[in-house]
């Protein structure tokens, strides 16, 4: 096994989760927290498939997937319905590319085209009280992120 695959194994076993984003923006010096409404979740199985809030519609024939390359690009198909009328008489998948930046136990970051984003694995309470707290603002708050190796604890 070499090391490009070992360390490829890896990156995929450390993007496997549920993530939320918690900063958006066009370049990594302008990152600003989404609003609320727009923070949909993003889970990605370690079987292969995604979700990302948006319903897949009930009689695809397939799930929304994703799949990491070798070179860290994050694919995420989508299944999309046959439209006869645009001379698409059978469901497709849809894909997006992402080029990940960073994955690791508690950060995930991405770019696609001039968008970038950094996401959080969840942590449901703890994490939700962790944003209310003012995660992102430069507030004290930010600084003790939940550790993710220790449930209930904070970083100092």
């Amino acid at each position: 096994m070499s090391w490009d695959s070992i360390e490829s194994s890896r990156l995929r076993a450390s993007v496997v989760g549920e993530w939320e984003p918690v900063l958006i923006g066009p370049t990594l010096r302008h990152l600003q927290r989404p609003h609320r409404a727009a923070r949909a979740r993003l889970i990605l199985r370690d079987d292969g498939t995604a979700d990302d809030g948006v319903p897949v519609h009930p009689s695809a024939p397939f799930p929304r997937t994703w799949q990491l390359s070798d070179g860290w690009v994050l694919t995420i198909a989508t299944p999309v319905p046959p439209m006869p009328e645009y001379d698409q008489p059978d469901w497709v998948r849809d894909t997006e590319d992402f080029r990940v930046l960073e994955a690791s136990g508690d950060t995930l970051a991405w770019t696609r085209g001039d968008l970038f984003t950094v996401f959080r694995r969840v942590r449901d309470e703890e994490y939700e009280r962790w944003w209310a707290a003012g995660a992102g603002t430069g507030t004290e708050a930010s600084e003790s992120a939940p550790d993710p190796r220790r449930r209930g604890t904070r970083r100092k």
